[in-house]
Order: C-alpha cells, then sequence, then structure tokens
C-alpha cells in the first residue's frame, strides 16, 4: 500500500477481499481528506492494481476550503 497525500495505491492479491479491501481504503481516503465517501473515486491502475483517491471536483473543494 502506497500512500501519497490524500490518495493511496494498492495491489491486491486475494480476489475473495478485493471489495471489502476497496471499500476501507475508500473509507481510509474519505477520513484523511474529510469528505465523504462518495467524493472518492476507485481506478484500476493495472493488474490487481488500484488507485483510491479524491474525484477531481472533491480536491478542488477542498483546495477552496
Amino acid at each position: 500500500m502506497n500512500f501519497e497525500s490524500h490518495s493511496m495505491t494498492l495491489k491486491l492479491w486475494d480476489r475473495s477481499t478485493t471489495i471489502e479491501a476497496l471499500d476501507a481504503a475508500v473509507a481510509q481516503v474519505a477520513l484523511k481528506a474529510n469528505v465523504s465517501k462518495d467524493q472518492v473515486r476507485v481506478i484500476r491502475s493495472g493488474p490487481q492494481v488500484f488507485t483510491v483517491g479524491l474525484a477531481n471536483n472533491a480536491s478542488s473543494n477542498l483546495l477552496a476550503g
């Protein structure tokens, strides 16, 4: 797992835990960024690799607030 500001990259090996791991990552990013989970996106960035971070509109709201 790799953290950068308000995003993280995860490499998930066990397919049976993918949903739970991504749900936990979304919750973690939302908590750290002080936004709702609806403002966090998940992008598949490679085989078994996912990037979880703020959606574009959420990051601009963070800068404005």
